[in-house]
């Protein structure tokens, strides 16, 4: 509407205008302004007393005098997008909002500019008489106070083609469709509530507020005529409490508020009490063997939605000491519930309503089996590592207690949990040892394995040789420079004995014989003529 007259703008093309005035007896044509010649596709226009204002884009702010259909005369040089037109004031939108006083037509006059942080689509003003500013990245909202702009408020969402308000609730024509409802109580910190489609079409066309209590949206394939009575106080943010994982799957309160429990995924679940529903306080943490995706409280029980793992049951009766009661295996669940006596969980193709009896025993852990050594193997080297089987479930763990010893009833030498196997050491030599792996499941209950035995070799020689016995010639193999030294001296020994004979006998001195040796017999020895 621009003054009595309804101006139908065709983008583009033209702009028709309507007397309204005696809508009981016809619609009156008033004139049209042509906008196909102009350099720049219109995107907007408003009119005022016979003065034309056309957004043209990227070409910026023109005038048209109406009457004398003159050209166009150049305003604003920068991109404007969108026009709205309040009394003698004239909001021009493109990277700035602009309002200018236009009380001389002729001779439009800047009063202030407001920098935006994205391109402009429309402008809307709401029923307080503040200003909406639909953009590329969301919508700001503005106020004119007749000589300064004020910016309100902006909300970062995806490019919204209108907006309005009406009391706390702004309702946001979004550009890739719906139309989005935001508190704005809190002008500065816009809250945004959910989002709203039609049947009468996926686009929201234009916005209008006929009231305090009723909105009219326009869509692409009808209206809808909106009851905004009775608007509810939105929620806000009182606390965040950080978690012990990554990202929660899932979050379930029990059946009388007092516990929430978050599935946590690949790091369980973790518990909280909502005594102070304000506040809660971690209570709990249980770290599942699979993926846990959902929860369920009926109870004391806690049924957990684990994966690939199916079902876990968990005692949360005491929060300080949380227990197993139970599992199921039968398939993949991602989902659950809790029924007044049953549990109904669903994963991939199938629903499961699956009933939980106490009185049941639990199964036992699996025996300890497949032994290495083997049962009564002898020459059993002494670095061995025990081994044995089967190779554990990855969704029932289980720990093993290994006993070991050279007696019939060994004694506890350590525990593993990630596989069934134990290095013990360095063994001793020509003995026999017997062993038996016992198993403990996460539900508490043992199995006592068979008792094994094998018989270690009778000697253990590195070097494929037994030991030196003599100390010397041990330190001799240890320390080579003993021999080195020994073999030195001899040949130095020998040399010194050498040179000494041959200086006796360059001197003419027969070398000395020993008396008890001779080469000539004696003469008592002579045999008798």
């Amino acid at each position: 509407f621009v003054g009595e007259l309804l101006a139908a703008f065709s983008p583009g093309e033209t702009v028709e205008f309507y007397d309204l005035s005696q809508f009981d007896t016809g619609v009156i044509w008033r004139g049209s302004l042509d906008l196909r010649n102009t350099a720049y596709p219109a995107e907007s226009a408003a009119i005022v007393d016979g003065y034309g204002y056309i957004a043209l884009g990227e070409g910026g702010l023109s005038q048209i005098d109406l009457q004398a259909q003159s050209s166009q005369t150049p305003v604003d040089a920068d991109p404007i997008y969108a026009l709205l037109l309040l009394n003698n004031t004239l909001f021009a939108a493109g990277n700035k909002l602009t309002v200018w006083d236009v009380t001389i037509p002729e001779f439009p006059v800047a009063l202030s500019t407001l920098p935006l942080t994205a391109s402009a689509r429309a402008l809307d003003v709401a029923s307080d008489g503040s200003l909406y500013i639909s953009m590329e990245n969301g919508v700001t909202l503005a106020a004119w106070n007749g000589s300064t702009l004020t910016e309100l408020g902006h909300l970062t969402t995806s490019p919204i083609d209108h907006a309005t308000q009406i009391g706390t609730r702004a309702f946001l024509a979004l550009h890739r469709g719906g139309l989005q409802v935001v508190d704005v109580a809190n002008p500065g910190q816009p809250n945004a509530l959910f989002t709203y489609v039609s049947s009468s079409g996926q686009f929201v066309q234009s916005l209008l507020a006929i009231d305090e209590s009723t909105l009219l949206v326009s869509w692409d394939a009808g209206i809808d005529v909106l009851s905004i009575e009775g608007a509810e106080e939105p929620p806000h943010l009182l606390e965040i409490l950080p978690t012990v994982g990554r990202e929660a799957k899932g979050v379930s309160l029990s059946p009388d508020g007092s516990l929430a429990v978050l599935a946590l995924g690949a790091e369980g679940v973790q518990i909280f009490d909502l005594s102070d529903p304000q506040h809660p306080i971690p209570v709990g943490f249980v770290d599942t063997p699979g993926e846990a995706y959902s929860t369920a409280i009926q109870e004391s029980r806690l049924a957990v939605a684990d994966g690939l793992c199916g079902l876990e049951v968990l005692n949360i009766s005491d929060m300080a000491a949380i227990t197993k009661d139970g599992h199921w295996r039968g398939g993949y669940l991602t989902s659950i519930v809790a029924a007044p006596s049953a549990f109904y969980a669903g994963g991939g193709a199938h629903l499961f309503g699956l009933q939980f009896d106490a009185a049941l025993p639990f199964s036992s852990p699996v025996i300890s089996q497949n032994p290495f050594p083997l049962n009564g193997a002898t020459e059993v080297p002494l670095d061995i590592v025990l081994d044995w089987g089967p190779t554990p479930d990855p969704c029932s763990p289980v720990a093993y207690e290994v006993y070991l010893g050279a007696i019939q009833e060994p004694p506890f030498v350590g525990q593993v949990n990630d596989r069934p196997a134990l290095d013990v050491g360095q063994l001793a030599p020509s003995r026999t040892y017997y062993w038996h792996v016992d198993t403990l499941d996460d539900q508490g209950a043992r199995t006592i394995g068979p008792e094994w035995s094998f018989t270690t070799v009778s000697g253990f020689f590195p070097n494929g040789l037994p030991p030196a016995p003599p100390v010397f010639i041990d330190r001799i193999r240890q320390n080579p420079v003993i021999p080195l030294g020994m073999v030195v001296t001899l040949l130095v020994a020998a040399g010194i004995g050498a040179m000494t004979l041959r200086m006796r006998r360059i001197a003419g001195e027969e070398p000395s014989i020993p008396g008890w040796y001779s080469t000539e017999p004696d003469e008592e020895d002579s045999p008798q003529e």
